[in-house]
C-alpha cells in the first residue's frame, strides 16, 4: 500500500503521520482531532487499510461532533469504530474489485 500523507474527512484535512510500532504503545493507530491527525504504525502489515479506515470513523465522530452528541464514551465509540471497520472494510474490498470505484470523475460525456 502506498503511504498517503493525508485524508480529507468532511472537509477537514487530517495529516498521516507513520510511526514505528515502539512510538505507538500497542496501537495500530490513533486520531488527535485537535491537531488533526492520524498516526499509524507503519509496520501494521495488512492491518494498515482496515487501522486508517477506523481512525478516519474516529475523525468523522469529531469533526461532526457525533461522539460528544450522542453520549459515546471512549469504550463505546471504540466499539462503534471496530463495528464499522470490520463491517465496512470487505464491503469496500469487494466494490474495488468490482470496479465500482473510478480514479476519476466521469464526465458528463462518460455519464451518458
Amino acid at each position: 500500500m502506498k503511504k498517503i500523507s493525508e485524508l480529507n474527512i468532511l472537509g477537514q484535512p487530517f495529516s498521516i503521520k507513520w510511526k514505528t510500532k515502539a512510538d505507538m504503545s500497542g496501537n495500530y493507530g490513533l486520531m488527535d482531532g485537535v491537531s488533526r491527525e492520524i498516526h499509524v504504525q507503519s509496520t501494521a502489515g495488512h492491518f494498515i487499510e482496515s487501522t486508517l479506515l477506523h481512525e478516519a470513523i474516529h475523525a468523522i465522530l469529531y469533526v461532526t461532533g457525533m461522539g460528544d452528541a450522542i453520549g459515546l464514551t471512549e469504550k463505546k465509540e471504540e466499539g462503534l469504530c471496530l463495528s464499522l471497520e470490520n463491517g465496512l472494510v470487505p464491503i469496500i474490498q469487494q466494490m474495488v474489485d468490482a470496479g465500482a470505484f473510478a480514479k476519476k470523475k466521469p464526465t458528463k460525456k462518460e455519464i451518458k
